[in-house]
């Protein structure tokens, strides 16, 4: 029996307005940045909270996601890919 590879789906979908948000955070963005990064650190009262952060090189475990807005990528181990 032969294996099927089947699409892995997308790590998180964006709205139009997370996609503007990330088009003015890269216009903004230092000039080495590659990207923004979303994150869910642990602290907080529920234990966690987002951050979004400019990426200057990409990490093995990052998931790369490109947006009409510039590249962002997830943590795979912290977020939701």
């Amino acid at each position: 029996m032969a294996t099927t590879l089947r699409a892995r789906p997308a790590a998180l979908n964006l709205t139009e307005t997370a996609h503007a948000r990330i088009a003015d955070l890269m216009a903004r963005a230092p000039e080495d940045a590659i990207g923004v990064k979303l994150s869910t650190p642990k602290r907080g009262c529920s234990g966690l909270a987002y951050s979004v952060d400019y990426v200057t090189e990409a990490k093995p475990f990052d998931e790369r996601i490109d947006t009409p807005g510039g590249p962002c990528s997830s943590m795979a181990a912290r977020f939701c890919t």
